[in-house]
Protein backbone atom coordinates (compact mmCIF):
# COMPACT_ATOMS: atom_id res chain seq x y z
CA UNK A 1 0.00 0.00 0.00
CA UNK A 2 1.41 3.42 -0.97
CA UNK A 3 1.36 5.75 2.01
CA UNK A 4 3.33 8.95 2.48
CA UNK A 5 4.99 9.12 5.86
CA UNK A 6 2.55 10.44 8.44
CA UNK A 7 -0.39 10.88 6.08
CA UNK A 8 -3.25 9.14 4.34
CA UNK A 9 -2.89 6.74 1.42
CA UNK A 10 -1.62 8.40 -1.76
CA UNK A 11 -4.13 6.60 -3.95
CA UNK A 12 -7.60 6.12 -2.50
CA UNK A 13 -9.75 6.17 -5.65
CA UNK A 14 -8.86 4.78 -9.10
CA UNK A 15 -11.07 5.82 -11.99
CA UNK A 16 -11.29 2.96 -14.50
CA UNK A 17 -12.87 4.10 -17.78
CA UNK A 18 -14.02 1.17 -19.89
CA UNK A 19 -15.61 0.74 -23.30
CA UNK A 20 -17.35 -2.43 -22.04
CA UNK A 21 -15.85 -4.60 -24.77
CA UNK A 22 -15.34 -8.31 -24.23
CA UNK A 23 -11.59 -7.99 -24.81
CA UNK A 24 -11.10 -5.92 -21.64
CA UNK A 25 -11.27 -8.79 -19.14
CA UNK A 26 -7.48 -8.86 -18.66
CA UNK A 27 -7.46 -5.08 -18.13
CA UNK A 28 -10.32 -5.27 -15.62
CA UNK A 29 -8.55 -8.05 -13.71
CA UNK A 30 -5.51 -5.79 -13.52
CA UNK A 31 -7.62 -2.81 -12.36
CA UNK A 32 -9.17 -4.88 -9.58
CA UNK A 33 -5.80 -6.32 -8.53
CA UNK A 34 -4.18 -2.86 -8.50
CA UNK A 35 -7.01 -1.37 -6.45
CA UNK A 36 -6.76 -4.30 -4.04
CA UNK A 37 -3.01 -3.94 -3.60
CA UNK A 38 -3.31 -0.20 -3.01
CA UNK A 39 -6.35 -0.49 -0.76
CA UNK A 40 -8.13 1.84 -3.18
CA UNK A 41 -11.70 2.00 -4.44
CA UNK A 42 -12.24 1.11 -8.11
CA UNK A 43 -14.53 3.57 -9.90
CA UNK A 44 -15.69 1.88 -13.11
CA UNK A 45 -17.01 4.40 -15.63
CA UNK A 46 -18.19 4.17 -19.21
CA UNK A 47 -18.96 6.97 -21.62
CA UNK A 48 -21.36 5.62 -24.21
CA UNK A 49 -20.24 7.39 -27.37
CA UNK A 50 -20.66 6.32 -31.00
CA UNK A 51 -17.94 3.60 -31.07
CA UNK A 52 -18.98 2.23 -27.69
CA UNK A 53 -22.62 2.33 -28.73
CA UNK A 54 -21.81 0.26 -31.82
CA UNK A 55 -20.11 -2.42 -29.66
CA UNK A 56 -23.10 -2.59 -27.34
CA UNK A 57 -25.57 -2.59 -30.24
CA UNK A 58 -23.83 -5.64 -31.67
CA UNK A 59 -24.47 -7.61 -28.48
CA UNK A 60 -27.92 -6.27 -27.58
CA UNK A 61 -30.81 -8.76 -28.07
CA UNK A 62 -33.33 -6.13 -29.21
CA UNK A 63 -31.29 -5.44 -32.35
CA UNK A 64 -31.96 -8.98 -33.53
CA UNK A 65 -35.68 -8.39 -33.16
CA UNK A 66 -35.45 -5.13 -35.08
CA UNK A 67 -36.98 -3.14 -32.23
CA UNK A 68 -35.92 0.51 -32.08
CA UNK A 69 -38.43 1.74 -29.49
CA UNK A 70 -36.74 2.69 -26.23
CA UNK A 71 -33.41 1.44 -27.54
CA UNK A 72 -31.30 4.13 -25.86
CA UNK A 73 -32.81 3.28 -22.46
CA UNK A 74 -32.19 -0.44 -23.00
CA UNK A 75 -28.65 0.33 -24.13
CA UNK A 76 -27.94 2.27 -20.94
CA UNK A 77 -29.53 -0.50 -18.86
CA UNK A 78 -27.25 -3.03 -20.58
CA UNK A 79 -24.18 -0.84 -19.95
CA UNK A 80 -25.09 -0.43 -16.29
CA UNK A 81 -25.65 -4.19 -15.97
CA UNK A 82 -22.15 -4.84 -17.32
CA UNK A 83 -20.74 -2.26 -14.92
CA UNK A 84 -22.68 -3.89 -12.05
CA UNK A 85 -20.97 -7.19 -12.91
CA UNK A 86 -17.58 -5.44 -12.74
CA UNK A 87 -18.49 -4.01 -9.33
CA UNK A 88 -19.63 -7.44 -8.13
CA UNK A 89 -16.41 -9.02 -9.40
CA UNK A 90 -14.33 -6.41 -7.55
CA UNK A 91 -16.41 -6.90 -4.40
CA UNK A 92 -15.83 -10.66 -4.57
CA UNK A 93 -12.08 -9.86 -4.46
CA UNK A 94 -12.54 -7.60 -1.43
CA UNK A 95 -12.22 -4.36 -3.42
CA UNK A 96 -14.67 -1.51 -2.86
CA UNK A 97 -16.11 -0.46 -6.21
CA UNK A 98 -18.81 1.55 -7.94
CA UNK A 99 -19.80 1.85 -11.56
CA UNK A 100 -22.00 3.89 -13.86
CA UNK A 101 -22.37 4.93 -17.48
CA UNK A 102 -23.38 8.14 -19.23
CA UNK A 103 -24.19 9.12 -22.81
CA UNK A 104 -21.84 11.66 -24.40
CA UNK A 105 -19.91 12.25 -27.60
CA UNK A 106 -16.81 13.49 -25.76
CA UNK A 107 -15.28 10.69 -23.64
CA UNK A 108 -12.14 12.60 -22.62
CA UNK A 109 -14.14 15.59 -21.38
CA UNK A 110 -16.51 13.36 -19.42
CA UNK A 111 -13.63 11.45 -17.87
CA UNK A 112 -12.02 14.75 -16.81
CA UNK A 113 -15.34 15.74 -15.18
CA UNK A 114 -15.61 12.36 -13.48
CA UNK A 115 -12.08 12.68 -12.07
CA UNK A 116 -13.07 15.94 -10.38
CA UNK A 117 -16.52 14.74 -9.31
CA UNK A 118 -15.21 11.51 -7.76
CA UNK A 119 -11.91 13.02 -6.54
CA UNK A 120 -9.94 10.26 -8.28
CA UNK A 121 -6.25 10.01 -7.42
CA UNK A 122 -5.35 7.91 -10.46
CA UNK A 123 -6.90 7.02 -13.82
CA UNK A 124 -6.20 3.57 -15.25
CA UNK A 125 -6.75 3.33 -19.01
CA UNK A 126 -6.54 0.12 -21.03
CA UNK A 127 -4.81 0.36 -24.41
CA UNK A 128 -3.90 -2.24 -27.00
CA UNK A 129 -1.06 -2.56 -29.45
CA UNK A 130 2.66 -2.97 -29.84
CA UNK A 131 4.70 -0.25 -28.09
CA UNK A 132 6.04 1.11 -31.40
CA UNK A 133 2.52 1.86 -32.61
CA UNK A 134 0.93 2.53 -29.23
CA UNK A 135 0.45 6.24 -29.94
CA UNK A 136 -1.61 5.38 -33.02
CA UNK A 137 -3.84 2.96 -31.11
CA UNK A 138 -4.47 4.89 -27.91
CA UNK A 139 -6.46 7.42 -29.89
CA UNK A 140 -7.23 11.07 -29.49
CA UNK A 141 -9.39 10.59 -26.38
CA UNK A 142 -6.68 8.86 -24.37
CA UNK A 143 -4.00 11.28 -25.54
CA UNK A 144 -6.26 14.24 -24.66
CA UNK A 145 -6.97 12.68 -21.27
CA UNK A 146 -3.27 12.18 -20.55
CA UNK A 147 -2.57 15.83 -21.31
CA UNK A 148 -5.49 17.31 -19.35
CA UNK A 149 -6.09 15.04 -16.37
CA UNK A 150 -5.49 16.65 -12.96
CA UNK A 151 -4.09 13.36 -11.64
CA UNK A 152 -1.72 10.68 -12.98
CA UNK A 153 -2.97 8.53 -15.87
CA UNK A 154 -1.61 5.00 -15.97
CA UNK A 155 -1.99 3.09 -19.23
CA UNK A 156 -2.24 -0.67 -19.22
CA UNK A 157 -1.25 -2.47 -22.40
CA UNK A 158 -2.75 -5.91 -22.87
CA UNK A 159 -0.35 -8.84 -22.87
CA UNK A 160 -2.38 -10.36 -25.72
CA UNK A 161 -0.72 -8.84 -28.80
Amino acid sequence: MLVAMGSKRLIERILVPTDLSRDQYEFLDYAIALAGQLGAEALFFSVIDSPTMVRLIERHPSVKKGSKEGFQERLMADANLLLRRMVDRASSEGVAATGHAILSENPAEEIIREIAKRKADLVLVGVEGHPSVLRFFIGDSTEDLMERAPCPVLTYRSQQI
